[in-house]
């Protein structure tokens, strides 16, 4: 069964990034108001056309944005977990149902911390988050590394893939960075290099980790209808979905064939004219 009122009918109309550097020297609240003022330049939208907000636990609370960028009220806002998808559906769904007009949806990411220096001596130290250092994850746990090694063996076994397989996800990546002139780490980056570079957990090594980085994003969200009378380019939501499958406990999925991804994965074709 297609549910379809909300295709093509909310858009994306203005981005601001700060970029992604190791340390960037600024506080948290310094990089995701400066991205949020750099998506309202984009849009060529004022503080006070936004009467939605949607942003990060990671982040600041809404009501420091709206202070910061002086706002003068909102009719809508949410402070959502990661992944950013959440904060996209969440604030389309705002803007589809009425509650608000325009909404202004921001991320960031910063180091905890105390972990500058250390991270610089060693990279896997560093742990995202502005409240506090998140504990390591127990060796025997599905969480953080030592899960998804877990599951990266499982993925090679089921598949009769290999190591040299598993690299060309992170040359891909690396390869992409090189053409972002916001991205953290540019250098070229070839196979050998990544079949050298130091195990976390078999078969992860070091390249195959998240880059620990300093950053802010920002995008406003609006209708169609608004998104065509701004100067700007448009991109319009044709289909979104997030998606979780049970047992939903990592340790207990059958397989990587019965994830969240699939849900999401089913929901996006069954929404869409893509064929």
């Amino acid at each position: 069964m297609k549910l379809l009122p909300v295709k093509d009918e909310v858009a994306l109309v203005g981005v601001g990034s700060e970029g992604y550097v190791r340390d960037a020297g600024r506080s948290v609240r310094d990089l995701t108001l400066s991205a949020c003022v750099a998506a309202l330049q984009d849009a060529e939208l004022g503080p006070a056309q936004v009467d939605g907000l949607c942003g990060s636990t990671h982040s600041i609370p809404p009501q420091e944005v709206l202070a910061g960028l002086g706002i003068p009220e909102v009719t809508w806002h949410a402070q959502l977990v990661v992944p950013f998808i959440s904060h996209v559906i969440a604030s389309m769904n705002a803007v589809f149902s009425g509650v608000c007009e325009s909404v202004l949806a921001y991320h960031s990411t910063y180091r905890s911390a105390g972990t500058s220096r250390s991270a610089r001596r060693d990279p896997l130290r560093s742990r995202f988050g502005v409240r506090g250092v998140i504990p390591n994850p127990d060796p025997d746990s599905m969480a953080g590394t030592v899960g998804y090694g877990a599951w990266a063996r499982r993925y090679l076994d089921d598949f009769g893939w290999g190591r040299r397989d598993l690299g060309l996800v992170a040359l891909n990546s690396r390869a992409n960075a090189i053409r972002n002139p916001r991205a953290a780490i540019r250098t070229p980056l070839d196979i050998e290099q990544y079949l050298e570079s130091p195990f976390v957990r078999t078969p992860l090594c070091v390249l195959d980790m998240d880059y620990p980085v300093d950053a802010g994003d920002a995008v406003i969200i609006t209708t169609a209808e608004r998104a065509r009378d701004l100067p700007g380019p448009t991109v319009l939501i044709h289909a979104a979905s997030l998606g979780i499958m049970n047992p939903p406990q990592e340790d207990q999925m059958l397989d990587l064939s019965h994830t969240g991804l699939q849900v999401a994965m089913r929901a996006l074709w069954d929404r869409s004219d893509l064929i």
